[in-house]
């Protein structure tokens, strides 16, 4: 039953881990468009 709990705890931390990796990556990404595309346009 111990073994059922730690893998359950294992599942949602892994699961937090990734939303918060893939959250980071996408505002990244935006970041990256923005600056990109007003950088493109001062020139």
């Amino acid at each position: 039953m111990e073994m059922v709990s730690v893998l359950m705890g294992l599942v949602v931390y892994w699961h937090m881990l990734l939303r918060q990796l893939m959250e980071g990556f996408t505002t990244m990404q935006m970041t990256l468009f923005l600056t990109t595309r007003s950088g493109s346009e001062c020139y």
